[in-house]
């Protein structure tokens, strides 16, 4: 039973800090939304990612209604820190545009990890409903992951365009391809490097095989409790199993024929 209480306090705990991260992040990106007035594509989809925001908010505040907790009053450190990193590309910072699509694209990225963590509690405690609660919300930040990492380069061509800085209509086509293609070229050699690396350096864990649990001895661990968690993640098979597929081409809003070196 106190195992079990434990888990219940490490999931409302992490609900809290992922409530709070929304709640920030929200707060960030109506400012972003204020920011780019001048390009109505990009505020649409930043328009677009804070209204999920905000359903966001809504599920991870619903997910601890059902444990009668509320959302902490205390702001958590990747809520600082992600509002530390999308806050601070607006104002008076050099290349803002750009700026903002990465620091938001390293936010996705957190929250992605975030959600992963809290799904990872929920399975060991049994909680659907926040599974599927940050499913959910797993799906918005990957789609608007995939749509700042395919952007990234109307970003860098619309900076060029506010600093007065021409370039040939052409050039842009083989801009959008060399960002994409580094992007895409990397992501999928990685997986490879790395396991082989791993194999190289007998790294146990690599991509697919499974990391041994810890010894329970000297770690503050009671061995009961490490063998029935054992048992409880044993038993659930292919539901801690799931994987996430990385999101394909096209995911997000299209920015249309408006081509940034086509603006006025």
């Amino acid at each position: 039973m106190a195992q079990s209480d434990d888990l219940r306090a490490k999931l409302i705990d992490w609900l809290q800090d992922a409530y709070a991260m929304e709640k920030q992040i929200a707060q960030t990106l109506e400012g972003q939304v204020k920011d780019t007035e001048r390009y109505p594509q990009i505020q649409a989809r930043i328009q677009q990612h804070l209204d999920e925001t905000h359903m966001h908010e809504q599920r991870m505040s619903d997910c601890l209604n059902a444990f009668q907790a509320k959302p902490s009053g205390m702001q958590s450190v990747g809520a600082k820190l992600a509002g530390s990193l999308m806050g601070a590309a607006g104002g008076a910072r050099s290349d803002p545009l750009v700026k903002m699509a990465r620091d938001d694209y390293m936010v996705e990225h957190m929250e992605i990890a975030a959600y992963g963590a809290l799904i990872a509690a929920a399975q060991a405690y049994g909680d659907t409903d926040t599974i599927q609660a940050a499913r959910a919300n797993l799906r918005d930040e990957w789609d608007m992951s995939s749509w700042l990492e395919h952007h990234l380069a109307d970003a860098v061509l619309y900076q060029f365009q506010a600093d007065g800085i021409n370039l040939d209509a052409s050039v842009a086509p083989t801009v959008q391809s060399a960002v994409m293609q580094s992007m895409r070229q990397t992501r999928d050699s990685g997986g490879a490097t790395s396991a082989g690396a791993g194999r190289a350096n007998g790294i146990p864990g690599t991509l697919n095989s499974p990391i041994a649990m810890p010894p329970a001895t000297g770690m503050g661990r009671n061995p009961d409790r490490l063998s029935q968690s054992e048992r409880t993640l044993n038993a659930s098979g292919d539901e801690t199993d799931t994987s996430i597929n990385y999101p394909s081409e096209q995911t997000g809003m299209d920015l249309g024929p408006d081509h940034p070196l086509d603006q006025p």
